[in-house]
């Protein structure tokens, strides 16, 4: 959606909000208020609580927006926050207020945006999206109200009849879902503690955000020690900001890994022994560090739940998973969570929805398939029942893939590979075996495997009979699951560190001329309707970048 903007740039019609500037103002520095929404009557109205959020930015300051706050009467903070970015619910009586969100940037000025709010009866109202049109992931914000003297017990979103991926025990719910393009007719439904339930329909058409960045891990074989970012334009071409020089680089010595959250607004960057948090800046992609790290002990990658509230922390020394709470207004972490040992040589995971699953090798003369559900109220993981699954002992499981409610398992060995293929319950995380799994794939040396976040295809890539070649299958994922081969071809360069852009279009991969002849950059791949993969523009970069994650143009 396009927030309300305001700086002294434009002459907006009175009723909108208004804009006080302190004396050293400038006019580049504007609040955008995504959330709640003034309507042609001047007016924002919805019941409490309230959700908020707001950005603010200003170009002309290189030292970025200091803190954010909003007033729900004049000298009354509700909330204040440090940083770009405000996202939080103020509980407030029924009534009309005048409330404002200002921001003050690092440069001596301040900017206010005014948004009158009515505070209105029923029950559950639904602040984000705001219009019938949607880009996944979708942000969805809504409280509830009620007459009962227990209050609200819980608020549950359904994007389909009987599919329920986020429930949540509160009267208020904010959180990111991954659709893939198409309608959806959603429901939300609230309890009170007095047996009553309430309804509120959500009809929504989405499709894929519009990409506006790259972010990855820099530097010789991707140990630079820095995050490096680039700019991804609308038709799939990576663009280095600082042309044939290295790419705008942020500090985060031993980054191993690097996730962004669902809104574009965050990044985590994982190292051994500590998360970096930054936030990132709405207009030009730039990561402004939070003061010190999140600690952690032997950290070996970093996961994002998609819903956007939960960090996942993988530690190799530990063997173990532990989950931080995301404050959603600056991004910061909070431990929540963590489970016992996890046993196996190695370990590799994938996310879908609130369910974590990972493989676990060399479990006894065994390789194992488990899982964990995240309770959303308080970031604890709990087994998932029936898992661990032992798997056939002949196949070397080297990767672990998760999507639209299906989980894939990968082997290669010997010249001979396989795809194991499972449905996931939607509620409880269970797996069932998918029709036709497993995929035999003869001849060839399964290297890894990827998987498209809207459930349509798995890319399959294979050691081929030099260094400097791989093979690569298109795998279709049929109605029900089943693989089938669909495409096959020859690169000239092995394919690393592979990451799906939000629309669906495009992919973007390190790209390595000759292994040790520091040839690097990234290579764009255009996704054919059938799913193949064709490369489509190079950047060349003087180091390696491993790209690991992309922010949307528009946050939120």
């Amino acid at each position: 959606m396009k927030p309300i903007v305001h700086n002294l740039r434009h002459k907006l019609a009175p009723w909108a909000f208004t804009l006080v500037l302190a004396a050293t103002a400038s006019a580049s520095l504007s609040v955008n208020v995504i959330s709640p929404t003034v309507n042609y009557q001047g007016t924002a109205a919805g019941g409490t609580p309230v959700f908020y959020e707001a950005y603010a930015t200003n170009s002309a300051c290189a030292a970025g927006i200091g803190a954010m706050r909003i007033y729900t009467a004049p000298g009354v903070n509700a909330f204040t926050v440090n940083g770009d970015h405000l996202e939080t619910f103020i509980a407030l009586p029924l009534g009309s207020y005048n409330t404002v969100v200002q921001a003050w940037d690092n440069c001596g000025n301040v900017a206010k945006a005014a948004v009158p709010l009515s505070v209105t009866t029923g029950n559950i109202t639904v602040y984000l999206p705001t219009s019938s049109v949607g880009y996944s992931p979708v942000h969805i914000a809504a409280s509830a109200q009620t007459g009962c003297n227990g209050g609200i017990n819980a608020i549950r979103l359904y994007t389909a009849p009987y599919v329920d991926p986020y429930t949540i025990n509160s009267n208020q719910l904010d959180t990111y879902v991954t659709v893939p393009p198409g309608n959806y007719n959603m429901t939300l439904v609230a309890w009170d503690a007095c047996g009553g339930v309430f309804t509120s329909q959500l009809a929504l058409a989405t499709s894929g955000s519009a990409d506006g960045y790259l972010y990855g891990t820099y530097g010789q074989n991707g140990a630079g020690g820095t995050v490096a970012q680039l700019q991804v334009d609308g038709e799939g071409n990576v663009i280095n900001p600082n042309g044939d020089a290295d790419p705008p680089q942020f500090p985060a010595p031993d980054a191993n890994s690097v996730v962004v959250d669902p809104g574009g607004w965050f990044l985590y960057a994982g190292a051994k022994n500590s998360i970096y948090a930054f936030q990132i800046d709405p207009e030009k992609g730039s990561l402004s560090a939070m003061p010190g790290s999140f600690s952690a002990s032997g950290l070996s990658q970093v996961l994002m739940d998609p819903s956007g509230n939960f960090v996942y922390g993988i530690s190799t020394t530990t063997s173990s998973i532990t989950t931080y709470r995301v404050n959603r207004s600056n991004g910061a972490l909070t431990i929540r969570g963590s489970t016992g040992t996890l046993s196996g040589d190695y370990l590799t995971f994938a996310v879908d929805g609130p369910f974590l699953y990972y493989l676990a090798i060399n479990v006894g003369s065994a390789t194992q398939l488990g899982g964990y559900a995240l309770n959303v109220n308080n970031g604890t993981l709990t087994a998932i029942s029936g898992l661990p699954i032992s798997l056939p002992v002949k196949d070397q499981f080297n990767s672990i893939l998760a999507a639209n409610d299906r989980v894939f398992a990968a082997s290669g060995f010997g010249g001979s590979s396989a795809i194991f293929g499972y449905s996931l319950d939607p509620t409880s995380g269970a797996l069932t075996r998918l029709p036709g799994s497993p995929l035999r794939i003869q001849d060839n040396t399964l290297s890894s495997v990827w998987a498209d976040w809207e459930g349509r295809y798995l890319w399959a890539w294979y050691t081929a009979d030099t260094s400097n070649n791989t093979e690569m299958n298109t795998l279709d994922i049929g109605p029900k699951g089943r693989l089938a081969a669909t495409d096959y071809y020859l690169y000239n360069a092995p394919v690393a560190y592979f990451t799906e852009d939000l629309t669906g279009n495009y992919a973007f991969a390190l790209w390595q001329q000759n292994f040790g002849t520091q040839e690097y950059g990234v290579q764009t791949y255009y996704i054919s309707t059938g799913g193949a993969l064709y490369p489509a523009s190079l950047t060349v970069l003087p180091n390696a970048f491993n790209v690991e994650a992309v922010a949307r143009q528009d946050p939120d």
